[in-house]
């Protein structure tokens, strides 16, 4: 009695492993058909590339996915081989042509492939532009492809083994701009009128011009022109600021229409205030000034764009007025502006 039921525990076994090996070892296939119709001939099924349109008119019948097993051997499951299958099955459920909407491998080494697609049906005399393929030709299209990511993955592993390469960056964006920019200007610094009575954190007007030249690298130079105004009516006071300078520029593509870039520059200012009972005074030296940007290319010379502005310059100290508690004396600036960018 033990020696039977041993054997018949060893028989189980057995063909359970013979049924789970011959169910994982064949492709499978998953259809989902929403139109039944008559079966055609394989011969007869147009195939269609991941990167084509299908002709006008052709209507969509159903899905078809197919998929290697667990134990699928791998020259079973080749590309062409799977979308052989699909194609047999668009056959069998009655449609002309099979659009392949996509194809995997299971892994980075293996050749086991996962083929979908969506099979149609043509009307009699369509014309079309795109030449569908055959399955020869499908295979060494996808034999082409699979060469290409193969010589890519290989060239950027040596370049990765290999310290002394340098990748070259491409920015692949416009190489000369002009930026025109208006907004609201804030003087974060401090500024005295007199012993009592001084001022900070005033809002006034930001005018900005800029032109910059890039190279294909993203890096460049530029021309900067700023413009501030602040006027005080309660102390009748105003002033307005110049600057003029070169500037060091790093652009970077977000997009095929969206550009980023920032600026550092050193250049000429001149600051001028008037006062109702002091008069007025003008100096002028070097101002440092900061810029942040982003712009959104609407057509193919014209922009869109925010630039946020930061704007340093040191003043002397007034002879008649006490600023020993001022740690910094002179004026600082943040800019909010929008405008237009125009591609030379």
């Amino acid at each position: 009695m033990k020696k039977m039921l041993s054997f018949i525990s060893a028989a189980v076994v057995v063909a359970t492993a013979i049924h789970l090996t011959s169910c994982s070892s064949a492709p499978r296939m998953v259809v989902d058909v929403v139109e039944h119709l008559p079966s055609l001939p394989p011969d007869s099924v147009r195939i269609y590339d991941t990167d084509q349109h299908m002709p006008q008119g052709a209507r969509p019948i159903g899905k078809v996915d197919v998929m290697g097993g667990d134990m699928t051997p791998a020259d079973k499951c080749r590309y062409i081989n799977m979308l052989s299958l699909a194609v047999r099955k668009t056959a069998d459920c009655g449609a002309n042509a099979l659009h392949v909407d996509g194809d995997r491998k299971f892994g980075l080494t293996s050749n086991c492939h996962r083929v979908w697609g969506t099979m149609y049906v043509l009307p009699d005399g369509v014309l079309t532009g795109d030449t569908p393929f055959t399955l020869a030709q499908m295979e060494e299209r996808k034999d082409q492809k699979l060469l290409e990511q193969a010589t890519l993955k290989q060239a950027v592993s040596q370049d990765a083994q290999n310290p002394d390469s340098k990748r070259k960056v491409v920015y692949g964006g416009p190489l000369n701009i002009l930026k025109v920019n208006v907004g609201p200007s804030w003087m974060v610094s401090e500024l005295a009128l007199s012993s009592s009575q001084s001022f900070k954190n005033e809002s006034g007007f930001g005018l900005d011009v800029d032109f910059q030249h890039l190279w294909q690298s993203g890096l460049g130079f530029g021309i900067n022109y700023l413009y501030h105004y602040v006027s005080l009516a309660s102390s009748s006071y105003n002033y307005k600021l110049h600057y003029i300078g070169p500037s060091i520029v790093a652009s970077y593509m977000l997009g095929s229409r969206v550009r980023t870039d920032a600026a550092v520059g050193l250049g000429y200012s001149v600051f001028s205030e008037v006062m109702a009972r002091n008069g007025s005074r003008q100096e002028s030296g070097l101002g440092i000034l900061a810029q942040v940007g982003l712009e959104v290319m609407v057509v193919k010379n014209v922009g869109v764009g925010f630039q946020l502005n930061t704007y340093t310059m040191k003043l002397k100290r007034p002879e008649n007025i006490n600023t020993d508690r001022f740690s910094f004396y002179g004026i600082r600036h943040i800019d909010a502006l929008l405008g237009l960018r125009i591609y030379l």
